[in-house]
């Protein structure tokens, strides 16, 4: 993963360099914080890449669900419960197993999720659902999940079988998977539900799914803290010059689930005390067609990170029937990956007309690897700026009031 901003931040080398260097008494806590394994403090879920226990513990329990009549893992959780997985399953296109994720309360989607379990089963075949609660009360999670136990329990005799709980150890859910002879992993007290992509969490679906998770932790061990708080730097200079939204712009549809993780990390870590920045997720080139006149023209209140990725992938635009051609002469024999490489550089040099800040990823192929480092990145970036606003990273207090109120609504 490539990271470049000198010469597109606009923001001067000296005011980075000035929050970096307040930044570096935290990066040696996050150094320390990354080989704590037993996750004492909130940041140390960036142990959560060397924590060879938990992968051991994971391989072992795919290595126990993955059957040859497994059609499909069924992941029941909501916000930071599948993000992450959902995330990485879709930027890498994973082929093996399919997963798919039941994170909002949706009636045709339950419906949908039914009669999948029903026709399974008719066939023989098997789906695991994989029951995901930090705390293990969430209510959108246990809804959905009464509905699809309920069915799996008449259909299939061996259902404790194909049931895996992730949540807190400590957790009621918990209690009641051991109780009852289901499976269960942890999710650390400590790591929050939008820090866990690298936890149980992500990794045991994303495990059944065919990735290689001890590639993506790999990644995550290869991330530069120090260029992660300059990140950081940049995004908070610019959100103190009055640029309070961040436009993750994204050039691979497949990488839209990724945008939305980002969102939730940004919008739950920083939004507290009257501050916070509004993150936003674009997508390429779709979305030029409907943001580009707004982002280029509105108010300058956007700060923006281009992703670009390399996969690989040379389809070739050929003749066709002469006055077809001549509608756009200038693509005969060009690559959609050329089309696309001059669309993101006609946007980048739009944005330095128009002085609009902006920095680069670029993934060099759609590996484990290079999405660990980014999610990792991601991670020390928030925290830092975090840091450099004044807020608590970690907390998100104000989610509770909805549920509050719903609770309440319901009992009634």
């Amino acid at each position: 993963m490539q990271f470049s901003y000198k010469e597109t931040s606009g923001i001067k080398e000296s005011e980075i360099n000035k929050s970096a260097k307040t930044l570096s008494p935290y990066l040696d806590q996050l150094t320390v914080a990354a080989k704590d394994t037993a996750y004492s403090t909130p940041e140390a879920c960036l142990a959560l890449v060397n924590d060879n226990e938990l992968l051991n513990q994971i391989n072992e329990l795919v290595q126990k669900k993955k059957t040859p009549h497994l059609h499909e893992v069924m992941v029941v959780g909501i916000g930071g419960s599948s993000l992450g997985s959902c995330a990485i399953y879709h930027a890498l296109r994973s082929p093996g197993i399919n997963l798919s994720f039941y994170d909002t309360v949706d009636n045709h989607q339950l419906i949908q999720a039914i009669e999948t379990i029903r026709r399974v089963a008719a066939e023989g075949r098997q789906v695991i659902l994989n029951i995901i609660s930090k705390s293990g009360t969430t209510l959108e999670t246990l809804a959905n999940a009464r509905v699809l136990l309920k069915v799996l329990q008449e259909v299939s005799p061996d259902w404790k079988n194909q049931v895996v709980i992730t949540s807190e150890p400590e957790s009621k859910l918990t209690a009641w998977a051991k109780e009852q002879g289901i499976d269960c992993l942890p999710n650390p007290k400590n790591v929050g539900g939008r820090f866990s992509v690298m936890s149980a969490v992500g990794l045991f679906p994303l495990a059944m799914a065919g990735v290689d998770i001890s590639s993506l932790q790999a990644g995550g061990k290869d991330v530069d803290y120090k260029l992660a708080a300059e990140s950081a730097a940049v995004i908070y200079a610019n959100y103190k010059a009055g640029k309070i939204m961040h436009d993750l712009f994204l050039f691979d549809k497949d990488l839209e689930d990724l945008g939305k993780w980002h969102r939730q990390l940004v919008g739950e870590s920083l939004g507290k005390s009257g501050q916070g920045i509004t993150p936003l997720v674009s997508i390429g080139s779709a979305d030029l067609h409907s943001m580009f006149q707004l982002y280029i023209s509105g108010p300058k209140d956007k700060f923006t990170s281009f992703v670009t990725i390399d996969r690989g992938e040379h389809v070739r635009v050929e003749e066709f029937e002469p006055g077809f051609d001549a509608l756009a002469p200038d693509i005969t024999k060009k690559t959609l990956t050329d089309i696309m490489g001059a669309i993101v550089e006609g946007v980048k040099q739009a944005y330095k007309k128009h002085d609009l800040p902006y920095v680069e990823f670029h993934f060099e192929a759609p590996t484990e690897k290079e999405f660990g480092r980014f999610l990792q990145f991601k991670l020390v970036e928030v925290m830092c700026l975090a840091k450099l606003m004044g807020v608590d990273a970690f907390g998100q207090s104000s989610v509770e009031e909805y549920k509050k109120i719903t609770e309440k609504l319901l009992a009634e």
